[in-house]
C-alpha cells in the first residue's frame, strides 16, 4: 500500500504507520510502501515516485512593485499560531536594530490557494483603518530562478482570536464599517444602526 494511496485508507492509519518509521528514513525518500499491518516494505528515492502536490507560487511580479516584500528566509519562527498562520520576527528595515512582530500566513494545499490569493488581494488593497489588521509585506522565495510569493504578513495585534475569545464584545457598528469598506464592497449599502 503506498502512501500516495492514502485517501484508500484511513488518515489516522497512514500517520499512525509512517510515525513508527520517520526518523530512519533518509532525507531525498519520496514514496513508501506500507503492508497491512502498517509495516515498512519498501521506500523509494527515485524522483518519478514522487506524487506529492507542489503548490502553486505566483510570481512577485504578478503583485503591484509599491508592495514592500521580505525574503522567506529572513523571517523567524517564533510561534505557530494555527493552520497555516505563524508568528515571526524580521529586523525592521526602517528601524535599524529592532526587530518587527509579524504574521506569516501562506498555503500548502491545493485546497487553501484560493482562499490564500483571495485574503492576500484584499488585505494588501484595503484602506487604512483602526479596526483591521494591516499588511505588512509580501514573502517571497527564490524557485526556479524567479522571485515567487510564497505568502504575507500582517502586523502583530497581541491577544487571542475570537474562536478563543468569543465573549468579546463585537457591536453592530463595526459590522456596519465592515460592510462599508469600499475594497470588501463597491457599493456601500445602506445599513443604519439604532
Amino acid at each position: 500500500m503506498c502512501l500516495s494511496q492514502a485517501l484508500d485508507v484511513e488518515e489516522t492509519f497512514v500517520f499512525e504507520a509512517v510515525a513508527k518509521f520517520i526518523e530512519q528514513l533518509p532525507a531525498d525518500v519520496v514514496q513508501v510502501k506500507l503492508d497491512r499491518a502498517g509495516d515498512l516494505v519498501s521506500t523509494s528515492s527515485d524522483f518519478n515516485h514522487d506524487r506529492a502536490w507542489i503548490p502553486f507560487y505566483p510570481p512577485r511580479t504578478d503583485f503591484p512593485r509599491r508592495i514592500p516584500t521580505i525574503r522567506r528566509r529572513g523571517l523567524t519562527e517564533v510561534d505557530r499560531l494555527g493552520l497555516q498562520v505563524d508568528l515571526t520576527t524580521y529586523p525592521d528595515p526602517l528601524r535599524p536594530g529592532e526587530t518587527r512582530k509579524v504574521v506569516f500566513k501562506y498555503y500548502v494545499t491545493e485546497n487553501s490557494v484560493v482562499t490564500w490569493w483571495h485574503e492576500a488581494n484584499c488585505v494588501l488593497r484595503m484602506p487604512s483603518h483602526p479596526n483591521i489588521v494591516p499588511f505588512d509585506a509580501l514573502v517571497v522565495d527564490r524557485i526556479d530562478h524567479i522571485d515567487c510569493v510564497v505568502g504575507f504578513t500582517t502586523r502583530y495585534i497581541p491577544g487571542r482570536t475570537l474562536h478563543q475569545n468569543n465573549n468579546r464584545v463585537f457591536k453592530l457598528k463595526y459590522l456596519q464599517q465592515l460592510i462599508n469598506v469600499r475594497v470588501l464592497n463597491s457599493t456601500p449599502l445602506p445599513i443604519t444602526v439604532d
